[in-house]
């Protein structure tokens, strides 16, 4: 067997040296200046492939590992919070655990809906779109615009208006629940799986809070759905413009703390409260999931403070690959 050179061993040495170096050099540190980094490569394919890049910005934690201590009496038994931009997790608590979503599953419907319709295309409301939990209280044989009706899908959580939105699909109520549950899988939504299209509790109807974050993700790239998810209040007509209905978002947070710019409530017996939160701030965006609450304007309110108390925004400088 062939003997290295001493100039081999030394040269390999001081490689391993440089190398540590380097590394050290953007090793988080458990100082003030601690960075929490993007996730993995996963994590980020399923937030629309970001990547990190020469010069990106992200949020820095500026507390200690105590500071979760702040937050650990929160009743809701999943949580999940992301930075939108850096895909960066800020903190999660049973994020993976499938839980009934209830109406924050009118994401996913609103999704499939601008997949299939056309925002003037007119539908007609059938007798059998007619269901229990909140309706917007449309009529037989009126027809309306799929805007108005994603309106009352997301700012009034018409179940009324899922189930208009999922008979008029080409293949029929059951054909647009198979899209969402197809939608769900090219967006890696592991932990979810859809029975109906309004949230209600139903067999096997379960959800994530990553993925609801992952849905919320998606639902703010369109400019028209995040616009409405903001809407406080409004009125939608039927295609005469005769028959009107009122909207009211019941989101106690919207329009009250400045900031919140949607998104997407939900409650029922075995979900309990949910509440999924766009926040903005100082030009970044966070969204908030909180599933199975008792309280989740108090759980929301408690985690925004924490994070304001215990996050800040730097942009930091990534080493370029030099071509060899």
């Amino acid at each position: 067997m062939s003997r290295l050179r001493l100039d081999h061993y030394l040269a390999f040495f001081c490689f391993c040296l440089s190398s540590v170096a380097i590394g050290l050099a953007f090793w988080p540190r458990t100082s003030l200046d601690q960075v929490i980094p993007p996730q993995a490569s996963e994590e980020m394919t399923a937030f629309g492939g970001l990547q990190k890049v020469p010069e990106v910005v992200v949020p820095l934690f500026t507390g200690d590992v105590s500071a979760a201590a702040q937050i650990s009496t929160i009743s809701a038994q999943a949580v999940y919070v992301m930075d939108r931009a850096s895909g960066s997790i800020l903190y999660q608590k049973n994020a993976e655990v499938s839980k009934y979503p209830a109406s924050t599953a009118k994401i996913m419907t609103a999704l499939v809906s601008r997949d299939i319709y056309p925002l003037e295309r007119v539908l007609p409301v059938a007798e059998e779109a007619f269901t229990t939990g909140t309706v917007v209280g449309f009529q037989v044989g009126e027809r309306l615009i799929v805007e108005n009706l994603l309106k009352g899908l997301l700012i009034n959580s018409g179940n009324d208006a899922a189930f208009v939105l999922a008979n008029n699909h080409a293949l029929g109520y059951q054909g647009f629940v198979q899209a969402m549950n197809e939608k769900a899988k090219a967006l890696h939504l592991s932990q979810t799986r859809f029975q109906n299209p309004s949230g209600l509790d139903q067999g096997e109807q379960r959800a994530s809070a990553r993925d609801l974050a992952i849905l919320s993700h998606e639902l703010l790239k369109d400019s028209f759905l995040a616009e409405v998810v903001s809407t406080k209040s409004t009125i939608i007509t039927d295609e005469t413009g005769v028959i009107q209905h009122p909207l009211l978002n019941r989101n106690e947070l919207l329009g009250k703390l400045e900031g919140v710019i949607g998104l997407k409530t939900g409650t029922t017996p075995s979900a309990g409260e949910n509440l999924v939160t766009a926040y903005q701030k100082d030009g970044h965006e966070l969204i908030l999931v909180v599933l199975e609450s008792k309280d989740r304007y108090a759980d929301t309110r408690q985690l925004l403070t924490w994070l304001d108390q215990h996050y800040v925004w730097k942009n930091l400088s990534f080493p370029s690959q030099s071509s060899q």
